[in-house]
């Protein structure tokens, strides 16, 4: 087997593990306009599931300041989200969703910390920093 089959392999794999813990976000942040009044400006991002309690780990431009947060699961379904702590030094934030309605409906899934080395890699963090960083989890 060569090496770059072995790491295709290894990629599928890991895509296949965490695919349905990935999340799509939205999120709403209002600002005013002296010609327009209130306007809305939309955002998109992702994230990722990180424990069972329904935490959701995402960059924090996605959700800064964002009056609303729209969490979107792989299955259809979607959630209201509220952010419980943000880091824009570091650009991670953490948005909560409730726990009972957040595991996809299709299959059995225990949801684990193991996905968040794309959003830490990013700015070469670490695990310990991004799990101990101003959330209080």
């Amino acid at each position: 087997m060569s090496i770059l089959t072995s790491l295709e392999s290894q990629i599928t794999g890991a895509v296949e593990k965490l695919s349905e813990s990935v999340v799509s976000i939205d999120s709403v942040r209002v600002t005013r306009d002296f010609a327009y009044g209130v306007v809305p400006i939309e955002g998109k991002g992702s994230g990722l599931i990180i424990d069972s309690k329904g935490y959701v780990i995402t960059n924090n431009h996605v959700i800064d300041g964002a009056a609303k947060v729209q969490i979107h699961l792989k299955d259809g379904r979607s959630f209201v989200g509220e952010v419980v702590g943000s880091d824009p030094s570091t650009d991670i934030a953490v948005v909560h969703v409730e726990s009972r309605t957040t595991r996809p409906s299709n299959r059995k899934h225990t949801w684990t910390p193991r996905g968040t080395n794309g959003v830490v890699r990013r700015r070469k963090r670490t695990r310990q920093t991004v799990a101990g960083c101003r959330f209080h989890l």
